[in-house]
């Protein structure tokens, strides 16, 4: 049993060390001048052995992104909250390489070629819906107005998410965060504001 589980324990503390070197450089650098002979070098393995685990650079991008957002979802539980969303778009302000990855990437796999499109029609898909459940319970309390659609609303909080941080990444003085602060207050009922 010991031998069957040292493999995978093995891939998966490789797979992790993989994912911290490609976000430290994607961090310093930018993800344009990340190599996969970089990662594999930071992360003490052959280029084979990122390839293994990541089979594109794509695949290796979206991993970095994935990592960010499991680590943010423990962190701010950006996913299941507009309160959580708005914390991460203030983290987002100390990571513009990060942001700008995940701007290019989304952009990128709305081609239905692209090797990571159905992974990021997912990642839309899953944030709408939890960001729905979460306006969809503050207007059932009453919190919110009831007269919105609760999917709707959430997409729109992504789409503006989204464009506000393609316009930061264009001039820093665009305040993400703040902007996006006034959703919740349009959103209370009479007796909240």
């Amino acid at each position: 049993m010991a031998g069957a589980r040292g493999p995978n324990a093995a891939g998966r503390a490789s797979k992790t060390r993989i994912i911290r070197a490609a976000s430290g450089l994607v961090e310093r650098l930018g993800h344009r001048s990340v190599s996969i002979k970089q990662v594999a070098h930071e992360a003490n393995l052959t280029d084979a052995g990122v390839l293994h685990h990541f089979p594109t650079r794509e695949n290796l991008l979206t991993g970095v992104l994935d990592a960010r957002d499991a680590d943010d979802d423990a962190a701010f539980r950006s996913g299941s909250s507009i309160d959580g969303f708005l914390q991460l778009m203030r983290a987002n302000m100390s990571r513009p390489n990060i942001v700008r990855l995940f701007a290019t990437m989304s952009a990128e796999a709305t081609a239905v070629d692209n090797p990571v499109h159905e992974e990021f029609v997912s990642r839309y898909a899953r944030a709408a819906t939890e960001l729905a459940a979460d306006i969809r319970a503050r207007q059932e309390s009453g919190e919110f107005r009831a007269d919105c659609d609760p999917l709707a609303l959430a997409q729109l909080v992504i789409a503006a998410a989204d464009g506000l941080q393609v316009q930061w990444l264009y001039d820093e003085s665009v305040a993400v965060p703040d902007i996006l602060a006034i959703v919740p207050l349009l959103l209370r009922t009479g007796a909240q504001r």
